[in-house]
Formats: C-alpha cells, structure tokens, sequence
C-alpha cells in the first residue's frame, strides 16, 4: 500500500518544525513528508501539478490554485483565534492551536495501513466526558464517540458513571444489570473489574456495564466504584480506551475520575447559559493543559447565535462541534455525525 503523502508549508520555519514533529509522533514512517518554508521554493513546486493527501499552508501562501491539484485535503493554517471550519471546500484552522488537533484534522480520511488491532498502538487510555450542566450531550457524545472508536477497529470499553442510568435507550440490548454484579460493585473489592467482567457486554462494536436496575444511591454504589473499574479496566489491557461518562463533576469522585483521565471532554451547548456554567466550571478545575481537556460543543445549529464565540474570553478553544440530534436514534447514526467522526479522529 502507497504511503500518504503530506505537505506542509509554512514560512515560520519554528512552527513548521513543531508541526512536522506532531505529524512524526502520531505517524511515524506510514506517512511521507515533504515540509516547504521557501515562498520562491513553494510557488515553484505548485507550477506543475502535484499529488498529495494532505497539503496543511499558512494563509500567506494559500491560493485558489491549489484546489486544481490532486490533493484530497487542504488545511489553512490562519491565525485568527477560532475553531476549525469547513470553507469552500478546504479546512480553516487556527495554527496556534492545539498541534495535535491540527494534525488530527488534517488527517481525518488518510488511508493507514491497518494493524491487527487498529491504525497505531498505544496505551490504554482513560476518556472522561463531562459537563457543567445538565442536557449538554454528554450521554449521546459519550455513545457516539465509543462507536465511532470502535469503527476505527479500537477496543472501547462504556462506563456510565451517572446515579440514574437510562444510556440503554440508545441499544437494542436493554439488560439491566442483575442483582449479583450490583453486589459486586457494591464491595468495591481489590479486583473489581476482575469481578464484573464477566457481566459485560457488546453492541456496536464496543463493550458496556450494562445500566443499573435502580438509582446507584439505594444501590448503595458509589461514584468512586467507577472511578476504581475505570482504573482497573485501564490496567488490565483489554481495551484501547475506557469511556466514562459522568455528571456532577463537582463531587470528589469525579473530580478524582477526571484527575486519572488521560482525556477530559467537557461538552457544552452554544447558548449563553451553558457558556457562564462553563466559565464558572474552568474556574474550579485548571484546563490550561491542552491535550488533556477538550471543550466540545454539541446540539449545535449554525442558524442559532452561538454564544461561546460572542462570550469567550478565556481563549477556549472548541475542537469539535456535533450538530444536533433529536429524537431517538442508533448508534450508527450517532457515528454517522461528521462532528462525532472529528471527534474519534482527534482522540486517535
């Protein structure tokens, strides 16, 4: 199989260091580069026709013209501070953004050279997916994105970590967790996950504790007993990625949840009041570590005013926007979203 073929153009020699290395450390030798700084140079190359996969350029060397090669995906590397945005045809980002987002969305239909496991090896990684308020998405994020991984042939494990639990509504399997498991999350034991893993099933691709048969609280199972079998999941190597969805990421267990995670998504709608929840959310956890915490905004309709541009002024940055959904839908649905595909692809 031919090896995609990436182009970077930059003239800010530094920045196009620090980007080449990114493109380096998530692929490896399955790509092949070519890394223009010279605007003599670059004009030169694209007088004749060029084939690549990916071309990522400054706004500084971007023409139309570049649309008359066979390039299957043009990045616009600007520097205005905003989310990436589809504009004609090719993808506007802010280059001084995340790295490994830019990366990430440049590369989101390159053709990898699969392993028996999936795209890239790794370890296993803990996915906690939160919000400031309630309504946001989190559960219908949480379904599509753990669909969308196990599309890209990864090993998902679902963990709904919520009091009342009703994620069911979007499998065919409605199972509920029996009485035995419940008192096995109950004792919380040194094996955990060793405990319950015979309990756990498969839909869509991905792995799930099914629902518990009541609220956690008469159950007697606490938040921290998900925190621990997300842990323990994590440890045991049997998935490529533990999804944990929460809700009240105030309580000390999910913030002790969110502190082991080696990703945080906080979904957020567009309307003023779930932006202010969500500046009143930054002020008690420190997202300043930008591979770490990704702000997601779903339910979005670009017809509606989109308050988190109009009110943000903490230099947040979206990384990806999932439209909205209504109704009941499947799971494949749900990975059908191009803002859960993103999504996937970022985390990769």
């Amino acid at each position: 199989m031919k090896k995609p073929v990436i182009i970077l153009a930059d003239t800010d020699y530094g920045y196009l260091e620090a980007l080449e290395i990114k493109y380096i450390e998530r692929f490896g030798s399955q790509i092949e580069m070519e890394v223009i700084t010279d605007p003599v140079y670059f004009a030169s190359f694209f007088s004749s026709q060029q084939e690549a996969d990916v071309l990522a350029v400054c706004e500084e060397l971007y023409t139309d013209e570049l649309k008359k090669h066979d390039i299957g995906r043009i990045v616009i590397l600007g520097e205005d501070s905003k989310s990436s945005a589809h504009i004609n045809g090719t993808v506007y980002v802010d280059k001084y953004s995340n790295l490994r987002d830019i990366v990430n969305e440049s590369s989101y239909d390159l053709k990898l050279q699969k392993t028996e496991s999936g795209y890239l090896s790794g370890q296993p990684k803990i996915v906690t997916v939160c919000s400031a308020s309630g309504g946001a998405g989190v559960t219908t994020v949480s379904l599509g994105l753990c669909r969308s991984l196990a599309e890209r042939r990864k090993r998902v494990l679902y963990l709904n970590c919520e009091s009342m639990q009703y994620f069911h509504y979007y499998l065919n399997d409605r199972v509920c967790l029996d009485t035995e498991a419940c008192r096995l999350m109950r004792q919380a034991g040194a094996n955990l996950y060793g405990a319950v893993r015979g309990f756990i099933r498969t839909e869509g691709g991905f792995s799930f504790l099914p629902p518990l048969p009541a609220a956690a609280d008469l159950l007697q199972i606490s938040a921290e007993t998900y925190r621990k079998l997300a842990e323990q999941a994590k440890e045991s190597g049997d998935y490529d990625y533990i999804v944990a969805d929460t809700e009240n990421v105030c309580s000390m267990p999910v913030s002790a949840l969110i502190a082991q995670s080696d990703r945080v998504l906080i979904i957020m709608r567009q309307d003023e009041i779930s932006v202010e929840k969500t500046k009143i959310l930054e002020q008690n956890i420190d997202c300043s570590d930008k591979e770490k915490y990704m702000f997601v905004c779903s339910c979005y309709d670009q017809t509606q005013e989109n308050a988190i541009e109009k009110k943000n002024n903490s230099g947040r940055h979206i990384s990806a926007y999932i439209g909205k959904i209504t109704g009941r839908v499947t799971l494949e649905e749900l990975e059908k979203s191009e803002g859960m595909k993103n999504l996937a692809y970022l985390l990769l």
